[in-house]
């Protein structure tokens, strides 16, 4: 029994380093591609770099790091180029969970979910954080997914929520200009949950799938307005004192006099 003292204290506290690294990433405290200090997150936590190293491994299987060949590791990057993959991913993983959670749910189930949706509830009343708001919609949607028995599914799934994390804190904290507030993203998304949930609880699948894909077309647009957002357009940079110029000056060139002088003088 002594024995063992060490290795059960030693666990909670790699628990603990993994959790907290987890969160730092999630929340963007270290920001995507950011190399990661082992030695300083050891000194940070009084270890050595062993359980550094452990979880680190372990939130690179969860696609959250990533370690070099030079086992340096550094926090896996958001390439705006794997967005529209991302998407069609949890739009098609999204509605297979919650149509066979409404074939499959039980009342076991039924309760887990509307658990899990209090909790994203009881977040929007009072911590609207994008951090805290993400993991409680990541938490219902897996709720959502272990309805339908699929351990497959479940797992894939659960992996997608996770790696695309950081990307869905984006409705909950980009308001666009001119467009709805965050409130109006947090309530479309309550309105989102509870609709899926009377079709879950009412053993309708189809109509699960369809709350479903809507509920990921919201995200996407939310997503798309943040990317696309550009007011470059609309800013003027004159100021009072230099009066905005709408013609050419007098003598300046058109732009192919311009290219034909440049052309001359090389």
């Amino acid at each position: 029994m002594g024995d063992k003292a060490p290795e059960q204290k030693q666990q909670p506290r790699k628990v603990h380093i993994y959790q907290a690294l987890k969160h730092d990433v999630l929340s963007l405290a270290l920001k995507p591609g950011e190399d990661i200090d082992e030695e300083g997150l050891a000194q940070r936590y009084e270890v050595s770099r062993t359980p550094i190293r452990e979880a680190l491994i372990h939130l690179s299987k969860e696609g959250l790091v990533d370690i070099g060949r030079n086992r340096r590791a550094r926090v896996t990057a958001l390439i705006i180029s794997d967005f529209p993959r991302f998407m069609e991913s949890l739009d098609l993983l999204q509605r297979a969970a919650s149509s066979l959670a409404a074939k499959r749910r039980t009342e076991k189930d039924l309760q887990n979910i509307k658990q899990a949706q209090a909790v994203f509830d009881q977040a929007a009343d009072t911590d609207p954080h994008p951090m805290v708001l993400g993991t409680a919609n990541t938490v219902f949607h897996v709720a959502v997914a272990k309805a339908g028995r699929n351990a497959y599914l479940t797992e894939a799934y659960e992996q997608l929520l996770l790696r695309g994390q950081r990307m869905m804190a984006i409705p909950y904290s980009y308001a666009s200009t001119p467009g709805r507030s965050i409130a109006e993203k947090i309530q479309e998304t309550q309105s989102d949950h509870r609709n899926l949930i009377l079709a879950i609880e009412q053993r309708e699948p189809e109509l699960a799938e369809q709350i479903a894909r809507q509920h990921a077309l919201h995200d996407r647009h939310q997503l798309a307005e943040y990317l696309n957002e550009n007011l470059a357009g609309d800013i003027s940079i004159a100021t009072e004192l230099e009066p905005r110029v709408e013609k050419s000056l007098p003598g300046a060139l058109s732009p192919d006099q311009l290219a034909k002088k440049q052309y001359e003088d090389w």
